[in-house]
């Protein structure tokens, strides 16, 4: 009501037969608008089309799919009589199935790749499966191709927050010695020495203390464990010849480490219950003096600094509670902070999640992770209340998240040329198409039409 004032409806369809559009439940595409506009009390007559915005042989087809089943018995009628445009939605529209992930990823990647022989052309990978795109990354190094990857990855996957992880772990596994072993391996790991000297003296640790299977006892321990370890080698002719061949230098290096950590780790108190902020206090000291001002180096670093910030605000606002609650917030802290690191990335390509792919086109849209439980996902009620209290109460269904990314769906298959890609197994089990693909596959084979065709399946068992 503004004087300039206006709001656009992202592929909102005016074309949807009324009958469609009153059935339409919260899993159809149309759903969320259908909301909105029942909220603004404005009938769909009423909307008025963009320039440009007009139908198309996709849109025909995505009716069709998308169609509730309330109308379904139109099938019969509709698809027969659409045909010249539902051909023509499948002319540039290609259906892959793979034997499993792997395979799925490296058809994905090739597809990717084939796209870079066609000067400027440009493709982006769409997909909510967040293991499926880390695979795809990987598959493209082969050609030395790094894609731009819109969600980035999780910082406890690199340098500090990893190091901070395998902190959390070693407190969470009561300091066991594979687990300090990997933390002191680290090479963010210098507990004030220098850091080639840090690791030299971590690997004697690992090679005299860690191996010897008598159990390590309390930090303040260690440095004592070491040294009766040192005294019973230098008299034994059966000793381990790569313990036996330390020297003086080494074992006084590894001494004086393991009283360092002690030190660094003495500030975490691991008995009881205790103020949120003075857990967490405990913990980023130990870090600082674990990894000392490197901590804070590079990209990681920086936002590293962000999280410990974030927690230290946080941490007034929190209930006293033991120190595995406080590891358990502090590892998802690190699992959702995206880490984008700063590289030169191909332009041409890209990795989009759901939300970024509508905003973005390409020449070529991969849509990957066409499987049932991943796109879409399963629906959650949540562990407090089920449908008809939801109903009670006001809130959403469930299901309302399968209209919003079926939503997603049809936008992405509204570009010129369209992949899907699915798999018919997932880890260790058996997976079904998604239930948009089996729909899809349902008209073509109603109309005989046949979705492009390439050999990306033999190229990549080839």
């Amino acid at each position: 009501h503004l004087p300039q004032g206006a709001v656009v409806l992202p592929g909102l369809d005016l074309d949807l037969d009324e009958a469609s559009w009153t059935a339409a439940g919260p899993q159809h595409p149309q759903f969320i608008l259908k909301q909105l506009l029942s909220d603004f009390g404005v009938a769909r007559s009423q909307i008025s089309r963009l320039p440009g915005s007009g139908s198309g042989p996709r849109v025909t087809l995505a009716q069709e799919a998308m169609r509730p089943p309330e109308t379904s018995d139109l099938w019969r009628s509709e698809v027969p009589a659409r045909q010249p445009e539902l051909r023509e939605a499948f002319r540039h529209l290609a259906l892959v199935e793979a034997a499993d992930r792997n395979e799925e990823s490296l058809v994905i990647a090739l597809m990717l790749r084939e796209v870079l022989e066609t000067p400027g052309a440009t493709a982006n990978l769409i997909t909510p499966d967040r293991d499926l795109a880390r695979r795809v990354k990987q598959d493209l190094k082969r050609w030395a191709i790094d894609i731009d990857d819109s969600a980035g990855e999780p910082l406890i996957a690199y340098a500090s927050g990893a190091f901070t992880g395998l902190l959390l772990d070693a407190i969470d596994a009561d300091f066991s010695a594979e687990s300090l072993n990997a933390l002191f391996l680290h090479p963010l790991c210098s507990a004030g020495l220098e850091p080639l000297l840090a690791q030299r003296a971590a690997q004697t640790v690992d090679l005299a203390l860690f191996r010897g299977g008598t159990g390590l006892g309390p930090p303040s321990d260690w440095a004592a464990a070491l040294l009766r370890i040192q005294t019973g080698v230098a008299g034994n002719r059966h000793a381990h010849p790569s313990v036996a061949g330390l020297s003086v230098a080494d074992w006084g290096a590894a001494e004086a480490f393991l009283h360092n950590v002690a030190s660094c780790l003495t500030p975490l108190d691991l008995s009881g219950t205790q103020p949120f902020a003075q857990h967490v206090q405990a913990l980023t000291a130990c870090l600082d003096n674990l990894a000392g001002p490197a901590l804070y180096d590079g990209e990681t670093g920086t936002l590293m600094q962000t999280v410990v910030t974030q927690l230290a605000e946080d941490a007034a606002h929190a209930s006293p509670c033991s120190m595995a609650r406080v590891t358990g917030f502090v590892r998802r802290q690190l699992t959702l902070m995206p880490f984008r690191p700063q590289r030169a990335v191909n332009p041409r390509l890209a990795i989009l999640g759901l939300l970024e792919a509508r905003l973005l086109r390409a020449d070529v849209h991969i849509l990957g992770g066409l499987n049932e439980s991943v796109w879409p996902a399963l629906p959650d009620s949540g562990p407090w209340l089920n449908r008809p209290m939801r109903e009670t109460v006001g809130l959403q269904l469930p299901e309302r998240s399968i209209g919003q990314t079926a939503h997603d769906f049809v936008q992405a298959l509204g570009a010129d040329n369209v992949r899907l890609v699915w798999a018919r197994r997932i880890g260790d089990a058996p997976a079904i198409p998604s239930r948009w693909v089996l729909r899809l596959r349902m008209i073509a084979s109603k109309i005989a039409a046949e979705p492009a065709a390439r050999p990306w399946l033999r190229w990549a068992r080839a």
